[in-house]
């Protein structure tokens, strides 16, 4: 599952593993988001600023959600996903969550723009357990 979510120990280990098929026996969902996961959020968003007409109302900042077969970090990586989420300055972040057997992997990605006005992908620290 690590490979699906960018997270291999290093880029040859990534690239060795890249000509083994995908699975699709996964099931990849991914999350776009405006604000951070509801953790970050905690007290920052008042629910009155909250339009009751959108889709995800009664989850804020969420963009998009979808279910992938592979490759849930292509919802960055190709272009119609480039032009779609990251047209303007604004941060985004992106939640993969995959499922195989019972094993389990949730990734959170932040997405900014750097000094240079190109977009950095960083995985966003995880909660110690």
């Amino acid at each position: 599952m690590q490979r699906f979510h960018l997270r291999t120990p290093s880029f040859a280990w990534w690239a060795i593993q890249t000509p083994i098929p995908a699975m699709y026996n996964f099931k990849n969902t991914t999350e776009v988001r405006d604000l951070p996961p509801e953790g970050e959020l905690a007290g920052l968003i008042d629910p009155l600023w909250l339009s009751p007409l959108d889709e995800d109302a009664a989850k804020p900042g969420i963009l998009a959600t979808r279910t992938i077969n592979h490759y849930p970090a292509r919802e960055f990586t190709f272009a119609n996903g480039r032009v779609r989420y990251l047209q303007d300055e604004s941060p985004r972040w992106l939640v993969i969550e995959s499922h195989y057997r019972g094993e389990s992997m949730h990734s959170t990605y932040e997405l900014t723009r750097d000094d240079t006005g190109k977009w950095q992908m960083v995985l966003a620290e995880e909660p110690a357990s």
